[in-house]
C-alpha cells in the first residue's frame, strides 16, 4: 500500500535540500557563502509579506553584485535564531523599444 503525498502549495522560492549541501551546495558569486534559498523578484524587498524576505528587523544586506547580465543582492535572514543565506535575483526592467521588421 502506498502512501499518498499531500500536495503541497505552490512556492516561488527554491529550498535546498539539506541533504545536498554535503555534496554539492549553490554559493554567492561575490563572498562565496552557501546560500540556501534563491529567487527571482522584481524589486528588492517586494512583496513585503512575502516569507523569502524573513521577518522585519531580522535581515541585513551581505553582498550585492552582477553576473551574466542579472544584478542580484546576497542577505541573510535569521528564522527561528538561525541564520540563512538568501540569493535574490533582480529581473530586468523589460525593453520597450520597438523591434525592427526583419527583412
Amino acid at each position: 500500500m502506498k502512501l499518498r503525498k499531500k500536495d503541497k502549495p505552490e512556492s516561488h522560492a527554491v529550498p535546498i535540500p539539506s541533504e545536498m549541501l554535503a555534496n554539492w551546495a549553490p554559493r554567492c558569486p561575490v563572498c562565496h557563502e552557501t546560500i540556501h534559498e534563491q529567487a527571482t523578484v522584481e524589486r528588492f524587498g517586494e512583496p513585503r509579506d512575502w516569507q523569502f524576505w524573513g521577518y522585519p528587523g531580522s535581515r541585513w544586506r551581505r553582498c550585492e553584485g552582477e553576473t551574466g547580465g542579472k544584478r542580484f543582492v546576497h542577505f541573510r535572514v535569521d528564522v527561528n535564531g538561525r541564520l540563512y543565506g538568501r540569493l535574490a535575483w533582480i529581473r530586468p526592467a523589460e525593453d520597450k523599444a520597438m523591434q525592427e521588421a526583419l527583412l
